[in-house]
C-alpha cells in the first residue's frame, strides 16, 4: 500500500496521512513539524477531521486476475493498496488513517484490475467505483459493510462489491487554556475517575479513555506514575495471580497504549526484519500432524519452527541494550510498588504480561496491526507467525505445552532450557541502565496534541459519567462540574480569526499556500511518499 499525501503540515490544506506501515512515527508522536506551520495552534479554536478506513476484500471479480484499490477523498487520490490475486478470496485487509483533513463530502474507492505484465501495452483497467457519503460514516464507531461497485461494464456473474470498514470524525478543539481546570483535575484525581468508571463502561470506552489519558499524562511528564497507580489498582482487584493483567481493564488498555507510544521504534528494530523474513521465506512451520501429515515432512516443519522461534528469541534477548528508557523506568517502578505492597512474587508475571502478552507476541501474531508490514499475511505465513508467538508466550508464562496442544510438546525442551534466560531478560528490562550501554537508549521525542487529547477525553467522559450508578454519583460531582464548564465554552460563538498584518507589497493571501502545495507536489514526485503509523486514538 502507498499513501500519497503529506504529514508535515498542520494547515487544513495539507492533510496528515497515516497508514498501517512505514515509518514508526505516529500522528500523535511525530516530531513537532506542525508547529512550524501553525505555531499558535494550542491557543486557537480549531477542528480536526480524520478518517480511518480498512479496504478489506472484493467479490464478484474474475479469478486469477490481480486487483488493487485507490482511496480518494472528494476525487483527490490519497492512498493505494497493494495488488492481490483473486483466488478463493480477493483479500487486502489494509488499513489507512488520515488526520487533519479538510472538509470532505465523499469517499471514493476505485477498484482496478492490474495490467497483465506479459502484455506490455495493456494498462490497468478501472473495474468501477464505490462512493460513500461522509455523513453515512461520521460516527464514534466503525461502519463495516459490502458496498456495490458501480461499473459501466457488463459480463459479471454477480455484481462486484467491496467490503469496507471506515469511520470519519470531526473533533472540535478549544484553546488549551480553556481545558486547564479539566487538565488539573485529571492530573490529581485520575485514580478516583478510573475506579468509578471501571465497572460501568465497556471495553471500547476503556480503550479510548485509557489511550487518551496515557497521551495526556505523557505530555505532562506523569505517564509512569499514572500507569503504576492504575496497574496496582488492577492487581488489587484480581484474586487469582494467574490472571494478572489478563483482562480488558483501563490499566491493561493504558499499558497497551503506552507500549505503542514509546516502544514502536524498539519493536520495529527488534522484530521487523525477522517477521518480514518469515512472511517472505515460504517455509512451512505447521507441526499439527492433522494438517502437516507425518514422517519427513513433519520433522522438517518441526525443525523450521524451532529455528524460527530460536532466532526470534535470540533477537529479543539481544535487545536489552536498546530497550526504551521510558518502559525500563516504568517496569522498574512496577517492581518497587510490588515490593512495597508485599507482592514482589508476581513481579515477573506482571512485566512478562506487559511486554509479551500485550506487545511482542501480538505484534508477531498480527504484524499489520503494529505497523511492521502493510499487507495482511497469507494463510501459511499467518500460521507460522501464530506458532512462533504461541511458543514465546508459553515461555513468557513459564509453562509447558500439554493436553490439546500435545503436538507442540517437542518444544518443551526449549521452554525448560530458556526459562532462566526469560527471568534474566525480565529483570534486565525492569532495572537500571545496564553497564554495557554506552549511551542512553532512545527516549520519546514525539509530539502529542494536548488540545486534541483533552477534547477527546471531554467527549468520552461526558458520555461515561452518565453511566455511573446513583450510589456513586457524589464521587464524580466535581468532574461533572468541570466537564460542564468545558461544554459551555464549546457553545460560545467562535471569535473571528486573528488577522496578521503584512506589508503592502506582500503577495496575495493564497500565494504562500499555492507555493507550499507546489513544493509538496515536488517532494512527493521525487521522493518516496512518507507514511506514518496508525494512531490508537478513537472517539
Amino acid at each position: 500500500g502507498i499513501v500519497l499525501s503529506s504529514e508535515d503540515s498542520n494547515d487544513n490544506s495539507f492533510p496528515d496521512a497515516c497508514c498501517s506501515y512505514g515509518t514508526i512515527e505516529k500522528s500523535v508522536e511525530r516530531i513537532d513539524l506542525r508547529k512550524s506551520v501553525q505555531p499558535d495552534q494550542d491557543h486557537i479554536r480549531r477542528t480536526d477531521n480524520s478518517l480511518k478506513i480498512w479496504v478489506l476484500e472484493a467479490k464478484g471479480v474474475a479469478n486469477k486476475k490481480r486487483y488493487f484499490c485507490e482511496v480518494c477523498l472528494d476525487k483527490t487520490l490519497y492512498a493505494k493498496t497493494s495488488c492481490k490475486q483473486k483466488g478463493e478470496l480477493c483479500f487486502w485487509g489494509e488499513h489507512f488513517e488520515f488526520h487533519n483533513l479538510p472538509l470532505v463530502n465523499v469517499i471514493n474507492i476505485n477498484l482496478y484490475r492490474e495490467a497483465d505484465r506479459k502484455k506490455k501495452r495493456e494498462k490497468n483497467m478501472l473495474v468501477g467505483s464505490v462512493s460513500i457519503p461522509v455523513h453515512d460514516v461520521t460516527s464514534r464507531y466503525l461502519t463495516e459493510k459490502w458496498y456495490p461497485v458501480i461499473t459501466d461494464k457488463g459480463g459479471f456473474k454477480e455484481p462486484p462489491a467491496l467490503r469496507i470498514k471506515c469511520r470519519f470524525q470531526s473533533v472540535e478543539i478549544l484553546p488549551v487554556q480553556v481545558y486547564q481546570e479539566f487538565l488539573q483535575y485529571l492530573k490529581t484525581d485520575y485514580k478516583s475517575v478510573c475506579e468509578v468508571l471501571e465497572p460501568v463502561i465497556g471495553v471500547k470506552a476503556k480503550e479510548d479513555i485509557a489511550t487518551a489519558l496515557v497521551h495526556v499524562m505523557q505530555r505532562e511528564g506523569m505517564a509512569k506514575e499514572f500507569l503504576a497507580d492504575i496497574v496496582m489498582m488492577d492487581i488489587e482487584r484480581i484474586e487469582d495471580d494467574r490472571l494478572t493483567f489478563r483482562g480488558n481493564s483501563l490499566a491493561t488498555k493504558a499499558m497497551e497504549a503506552y507500549l505503542k507510544l514509546t516502544g514502536e521504534k524498539y519493536l520495529h528494530s527488534t522484530l521487523g526484519e525477522l517477521v518480514t523474513r518469515v512472511l517472505g521465506a515460504g517455509v512451512d512451520c505447521e507441526v499439527d500432524p492433522l494438517k502437516a501429515g507425518g514422517g519427513a515432512a513433519l520433522s522438517r516443519n518441526q525443525a523450521n519452527l524451532r529455528n524460527a522461534v530460536e532466532t526470534t528469541w535470540q533477537r529479543i534477548l539481544n535487545s536489552c541494550t536498546t530497550f526504551p528508557m521510558e518502559l525500563r523506568e516504568c517496569f522498574q517502578l512496577f517492581r518497587e510498588r510490588l515490593v512495597n505492597s508485599g507482592r514482589q512474587d508476581i513481579s515477573d508475571n506482571l512485566i512478562s504480561a506487559c511486554i509479551f502478552l500485550r506487545f511482542l507476541c501480538p505484534a508477531i501474531l498480527s504484524p499489520s496491526l503494529f505497523n511492521i508490514t502493510h499487507e495482511y499475511p497469507n494463510e501459511k505465513a499467518a500460521r507460522n507467525l501464530t506458532l512462533v508467538a504461541k511458543t514465546l508466550q508459553t515461555l513468557a508464562n513459564f509453562t509447558r505445552f500439554q493436553g490439546k496442544e500435545n503436538f507442540m510438546e517437542f518444544m518443551n525442551d526449549f521452554l525448560e532450557k530458556e526459562a532462566q534466560s526469560m527471568k534474566d531478560f525480565l529483570h534486565n528490562i525492569s532495572s537500571g541502565i545496564p553497564k554495557e550501554v554506552g549511551s542512553l537508549p532512545t527516549q520519546f521525542e514525539g509530539y502529542i496534541d494536548l488540545g486534541k487529547q483533552l477534547s477527546v477525553l471531554h467527549i468520552l467522559l461526558v458520555e461515561c459519567v452518565a453511566k455511573v450508578v446513583p450510589s456513586r454519583k457524589a464521587e464524580v460531582e466535581r468532574l461533572h462540574r468541570v466537564l460542564e464548564r468545558v461544554r459551555l465554552a464549546l457553545t460560545q460563538p467562535q471569535p473571528l480569526t486573528r488577522q496578521v498584518s503584512a506589508p503592502s507589497s506582500a503577495p496575495p493571501p493564497d500565494h504562500d499556500i499555492n507555493n507550499y502545495q507546489s513544493l509538496q507536489r515536488n517532494i512527493f514526485r521525487f521522493n518516496d511518499p512518507t507514511v506514518c503509523g496508525n494512531s490508537n486514538i478513537a472517539l
